[in-house]
């Protein structure tokens, strides 16, 4: 595993994590997930087996959680926390295929500006995201006037599913990238499963790669989104 040179740029108003190798063929941009800080995937650049030149960009959420004095604990959009310590309490995971989260689209929008201001091509972008980064990057993949190269889904969930059903739509033939645990406490695994099929039934290319644990990245999930790389 290579360990990845750092850099750090402001783009689009976006603290912005960079590792990039020489003339990269791919920009790859993660979104993290709730609560973390900006730097938490920066490590998948090295640690994904990706034979392409690559460069990977990790945006860090323009919000911070205000329980957090530190400001390195950011978020996409609010979340009701109380609803997922109770279903990690209850065994009972949170059906979030109804909501369409106030600040998804807010979150989106400083995306596409960052993909502007960085002079990225869509057409060489791939975007993904683990947990709340997914949401933001399935949004973005769907709704964004131009589609991306690919999709990668790590740990996330359906929601937004009229409005994500009917924009899939125009993004038959889309290559996406998905994992989840079969375990996962947070994010339940059946509101993976419904992804899996709104995506795959409009027409979108790829699956679901499961895993046996919980909310998480494992090795064997990295070596399968190192081949999904390649191959864009």
């Amino acid at each position: 595993m290579r360990s990845p040179s750092v850099g750090r740029r402001r783009i689009a108003g976006l603290d912005v994590f960079e590792v990039s190798d020489d003339a990269p063929e791919l920009t790859v941009l993660l979104m993290h997930g709730y609560g973390a800080p900006g730097s938490d995937l920066v490590a998948l650049a090295g640690e994904a087996p990706c034979r392409k030149s690559v460069r990977w960009l990790f945006p860090a959420a323009p919000h911070r959680l205000p329980h957090d004095p530190s400001g390195m604990a950011r978020m996409w959009f609010p979340i009701d926390e109380d609803r997922l310590v109770m279903a990690q309490q209850t065994g009972r995971p949170v059906d979030f295929r109804p909501e369409d989260p106030e600040g998804l689209a807010k979150s989106r929008e400083l995306i596409a500006a960052l993909v502007r201001e960085a002079g990225i091509d869509w057409g060489r972008l791939v975007v993904g995201g683990f947990s709340q980064g997914s949401m933001i990057a399935t949004d973005i993949a769907l709704s964004s006037a131009k589609a991306p190269a690919g999709l990668v889904i790590l740990s996330g969930t359906l929601i937004a599913e009229a409005r994500w059903q009917a924009a899939a739509k125009a993004r038959a033939g889309l290559p996406f990238f998905q994992s989840h645990g079969r375990a996962d406490p947070i994010l339940g695994f059946q509101g993976a499963l419904r992804l899996e099929t709104l995506l795959r039934d409009a027409g979108l290319r790829g699956s679901l790669v499961p895993f046996d644990g919980g909310h998480g990245i494992p090795l064997e999930v990295l070596e399968s989104l190192g081949n999904f790389l390649d191959e864009r």
